[in-house]
């Protein structure tokens, strides 16, 4: 797996400061599939929810992304 760590941090910082007390929506969207967008989504959220300490909500349209399956199968323990 990818180590995006750096790039999450770089888009988290260009959001700004989060506003106590709201949450944010943020949408991932890709041209075409294949191009990595569940990726950059799930890596995003478990960079937000252990910079916010809070869970995140994770909403993937893409319902039978077998990618995101496996990736929650496999590391169970991150989710």
């Amino acid at each position: 797996m990818v180590n995006l760590a750096s790039e999450m941090a770089q888009l988290w910082t260009s959001l700004g400061p989060p506003i106590p007390g709201y949450g944010r929506v943020i949408s991932f969207v890709s041209a075409t599939s294949g191009e990595g967008v569940s990726t950059i989504a799930r890596e995003f959220a478990a960079f937000a929810a252990e910079r916010v300490k809070r869970n995140v909500w994770l909403v993937e349209l893409g319902v039978p992304a077998t990618s995101q399956a496996r990736a929650f199968v496999e590391d169970r323990m991150r989710y």
